[in-house]
């Protein structure tokens, strides 16, 4: 229980919080701490809870002193009854790309699901999670990371499933993740088939992805587009598991994406080299225009753009913040593994 002074010294803040934010900032993310787009007594009660801790990394410590005290709390109170960047629209999906020739394997369950969680303290009214590839393309093979018995052309298995514990801990966390392969000369059908055969009494399991790049790649530089007929059959065979589930497309050419639009779909930017932060968002913002009657995504971090994110103070909150101010159908944003642990989340 926090003392009598304190509380008295917690409610002069609150008031004074009070009248002085009657307005949306954009630094309000960093003083909602439950992510739900507002800074309210929650948030309050968030810092009051930690009240005296000294556990490095605390949240709560919200001038990075080394302990939680009033002067955190009063941090809030100064943005009492702000709202964020995202509130009023719809939660976005914020986290990772993972993949098994990345970090998938070699971090802990916990490491995705922190990393995750701490996306979603950044970016306001977001829902943490990520890209989950578990097919890659060996070859003309995809090959996935769990294990089966059965025979399908192009596609091998792992001897052991190494997916299973990633996924219910996803569960217990809330995380919402899409299921990703690089099909090769795979039928993407089959894919969907086997991999929801497998995953999808996972609550965590929010759709599937394709990454067009890989789409018989040994016949097609950089992927075989994909027809519209073949994005119909992919979501209603993905919508046969879950009427609520989604299909990414990713790739970095407009002209490798189905020119028909289904609701089903999202449209996934993975492209990389860019010059600045301006000249990525340009990029973006012209995917998201081109995509403009569906919800179009992002896959950033990369080594490649490292030289002018890496001088930012905060590389993910800049360029996600700058995201979704610019591009209203932006619906998620995903840091790759490539460069996850360069970065302090």
């Amino acid at each position: 229980m926090l003392s009598e002074t304190v509380s008295g010294q917690l409610l002069i803040l609150l008031l004074a919080g009070t009248l002085a934010s009657v307005h949306a900032f954009d630094s309000v993310s960093l003083y909602d701490l439950n992510a739900d787009g507002r800074v309210d007594m929650k948030d309050v009660a968030y810092v009051a809870r930690h009240f005296g801790s000294h556990v490095p990394g605390d949240r709560a410590d919200l001038n990075k002193d080394g302990v939680v005290d009033m002067r955190d709390i009063a941090m809030v109170c100064a943005h009492f009854l702000e709202t964020g960047l995202n509130a009023g629209r719809a939660k976005v999906f914020v986290g990772w790309k993972s993949s098994p020739y990345g970090l998938q394997q070699e971090a802990e369950p916990a490491f995705w699901v922190s990393v995750a969680r701490n996306m979603t303290w950044e970016i306001g009214n977001s829902i943490p999670g990520g890209i989950w590839v578990l097919g890659e393309a060996v070859g003309n093979k995809c090959r996935i990371t769990f294990n089966s018995s059965a025979a399908y052309s192009n596609i091998v298995f792992s001897k052991t499933d190494e997916n299973e514990e990633y996924l219910d801990a996803f569960d217990a966390a809330g995380l919402k993740v899409w299921l990703q392969v690089e099909p090769a000369e795979a039928s993407v059908e089959t894919l969907i088939d086997i991999v929801l055969g497998r995953y999808s009494n996972h609550p965590c399991v929010a759709g599937f992805g394709v990454d067009v790049e890989w789409l018989e790649s040994d016949r097609y530089s950089e992927g075989r587009p994909v027809t519209n007929q073949e994005a119909q059959n992919w979501v209603a065979r993905l919508t046969s598991y879950n009427p609520n589930y989604t299909l990414l497309l990713k790739h970095w050419l407009v002209d490798r994406m189905p020119t028909v639009h289904l609701a089903n779909i999202a449209f996934v930017d993975d492209s990389q080299g860019f010059t600045s932060l301006e000249a990525l968002i340009n990029e973006f913002g012209q995917w998201g225009t081109r995509f403009s009657s569906s919800n179009v995504c992002f896959q950033i971090g990369y080594a490649s753009d490292g030289g002018w994110w890496s001088e930012l103070e905060n590389p993910f909150r800049t360029i996600a913040t700058k995201l979704l101010d610019e591009i209203p159908n932006c619906n998620g944003i995903y840091w790759t593994d490539e460069t996850l642990r360069t970065v302090s989340w």
